[in-house]
């Protein structure tokens, strides 16, 4: 079993004064076989990417663009320093072509765990940041996956942000508030989530940083994103502006933003600010340096992701135009966990995965007509709670958020799921529930649920 410094040296030695592109070099990162603490380390998305950016790519002669060569002479002692203090850090050296699978979210680069924002042994960059749109039907999971996908970086990496109607570019890119100091009122310029965040990717170049941004159809997002849009373009690859060179995965076209420039600097850091501190320069990624004639990018290190209802009322609509700047990632509606699915509904004898499967049927058949099917229930629209031996749907939960939503939205153009649905209200529904339970609906709905809990 070997130690660091035997495992990065080898490949080097393996591969010297051999012409690869990156994308080789990665394979050859990810062929690696981590142990740490006991653990096997299995993935090879962001954890063994991020390895494979910092102790290998970096640590390769540039030859042409896009093409490296392996050369022993770059190694660095403190990468291999810090590699050496893991616990049992191996690699077969026979497997260095394969390809092992290696579990999402766990990062093997994390360093000491200190992840405060003033070093950068934090989660590992990705080669290109991620920028993609959850969508589908309302519950189907696109939180959970969101959350899922994001769960190697801490929270301190994550600015979130809500859209909504009243959401404006201000709200999203910071504005000028006014401010009181003993008696006198100045304006200082108030960052965003967004602005805060793209700060410490410029400034923490070896740590991953991400946007979330929930309901990003609930407010106008091209509007809200104003410039920015123009941000949404990635290099593909590297690319020079004057002494500054932006990898693949920054911006490919900046924006000029004054406040925001300032605001990446360190000139509001502390007031009140000299006039010398708009002269202040800042280093990143590298040899880069911002100063205040440079416009602002997304640094690469910065990915974003947001979450979409497609039938939500009273939403705005995504022109193809900002759509295509993103990764539509659709969430199936797929229940495939069985706590979950076999929840009973409250004094019933139905589990919501067999109502929930139903309701959808009904939904669709009348689609024909209309675009119902985005109407459909997700399998995670409801929480459910562990009582006794059973997991439920409390009653409560299935008549003000399942009965509601059938009223009032899936089926409001067609109500006859419900019987007598003519002489109700959504009030007298929820009365007759907690009377008659499962009764409230039609006689043909009713058989189809017998039919399938059977």
């Amino acid at each position: 079993m070997a130690n660091a410094a035997d495992i990065i040296s080898s490949i080097f030695k393996h591969h010297e004064n051999e012409v690869l592109q990156v994308g080789q070099i990665e394979a050859h990162a990810r062929a690696i076989s981590l142990r740490i603490n006991n653990r096997d380390i299995r993935d090879a998305d962001r954890a063994v990417r991020g390895f494979a950016q910092r102790n290998l790519v970096e640590r390769v002669g540039r030859i042409g663009q896009g093409f490296y060569r392996y050369d022993h002479t770059r190694l660095n002692p403190a990468d291999l320093e810090r590699f050496n203090a893991m616990e049992d850090v191996y690699i077969p050296l026979d497997q260095l072509h394969t390809q092992p699978h290696i579990p999402q979210g766990v990062n093997p680069v994390q360093g000491n765990g200190n992840n405060d924002d003033n070093n950068d042994n934090g989660p590992r960059i990705e080669n290109e940041p991620v920028q993609t749109i959850y969508y589908g039907v309302p519950g189907c999971g696109k939180s959970r996956q969101l959350k899922s996908d994001t769960g190697f970086l801490p929270k301190k990496n994550i600015a979130r942000v809500v859209f909504h109607p009243d959401y404006s570019n201000a709200d999203f890119i910071g504005q000028i508030l006014p401010e009181t100091n003993g008696g006198n009122v100045f304006y200082r310029y108030k960052a965003s989530p967004f602005v805060e965040i793209i700060r410490k990717a410029y400034l923490h170049q070896n740590q991953s940083y991400a946007l979330v941004i929930e309901e990003i159809n609930r407010g106008n997002a091209p509007a809200i994103f104003g410039e920015i849009f123009q941000l949404l373009d990635r290099l593909k690859e590297p690319e020079d502006e004057g002494n500054n060179r932006y990898d693949a995965g920054w911006s490919e076209f900046p924006i000029n933003n004054s406040y925001i420039n300032a605001f990446i600097r360190g000139v509001y850091d502390n007031p009140p600010y000299a006039e010398t501190d708009d002269n202040r320069e800042i280093h990143f990624h590298g040899n880069n340096i911002l100063t205040k004639e440079d416009g602002i990018r997304l640094p690469k290190n910065l990915s974003i992701y947001a979450t979409m209802n497609t039938s939500d009322q009273n939403v705005f609509t995504l022109d193809n135009a900002f759509q295509r700047r993103w990764k539509m990632h659709l969430i199936s509606n797929d229940l495939n966990d069985e706590n979950q699915a076999n929840a009973i509904i409250e004094d019933t004898n139905v589990s919501w995965g067999v109502f929930r499967d139903c309701v959808n049927r009904e939904i669709v058949r009348k689609s024909n007509f209309t675009s119902l099917e985005d109407k459909r229930l997700g399998g995670w629209f409801v929480e459910t709670e562990q009582r006794g031996d059973i997991r439920i749907v409390p009653k409560e939960i299935f008549e003000d958020k399942v009965l509601k939503y059938l009223w009032d939205d899936a089926f409001k153009l067609n109500r006859d799921i419900f019987k007598n649905h003519q002489e109700k209200t959504l009030e007298t529904v929820i009365n007759d529930f907690e009377v008659s339970h499962l009764d409230i609906f039609s006689n043909e709905f009713l058989t189809l649920l017998n039919q399938n809990a059977n």
